[in-house]
């Protein structure tokens, strides 16, 4: 993978976090340290599950967004935040370990209320030579607009 900052985008449902997590297992495969975090379908609990990913190592996924509110989630709009993701994410980012980190995903949260993820994001396009964001399609221009 060349360096720089890549974008994966797409529509909802379009495949953009199994694209990241099946690039991220490539490159891990391929000897490159990679960090960061993608989000999967938890189909069972209607909502979604992060894997963080700290010097190419996979952790198993943990509760992310839910439409119900549970034990220390934080509510935005109608959905449900582990609060404690945007913590460990981080720790992710404060270790700086590793060639390429991957952002699944970024959104409205960060990019039209400057909450969640956004905290970190340009620590990482300044630290890390390449990186690969997921962001939806409606979405590039005003992540274009912020981080350039």
């Amino acid at each position: 993978m060349k360096k720089g900052h890549h974008i994966i985008t797409g529509k909802i449902g379009s495949g953009k976090s199994s694209c990241a997590l099946s690039l991220a297992k490539r490159l891990v495969k391929q000897g490159k340290k990679v960090s960061g975090w993608i989000s999967i379908k938890n189909m069972e609990e209607k909502g979604y599950d992060i894997i963080f990913i700290r010097s190419s190592r996979f952790s198993r996924p943990k509760r992310f967004i839910r439409e119900a509110k549970f034990s220390g989630s934080l509510k935005w709009r109608r959905f449900w935040f582990s609060g404690d993701i945007f913590r460990q994410a981080g720790l992710i980012v404060s270790a700086k370990k590793g060639d390429i980190f991957i952002i699944d995903e970024v959104g409205p949260l960060e990019l039209e209320y400057h909450k969640g993820f956004w905290r970190y994001l340009a620590r990482i396009y300044k630290t890390y030579p390449t990186t690969v964001t997921v962001v939806r399609r409606g979405c590039i221009k005003e992540l274009m607009s912020e981080v350039s």
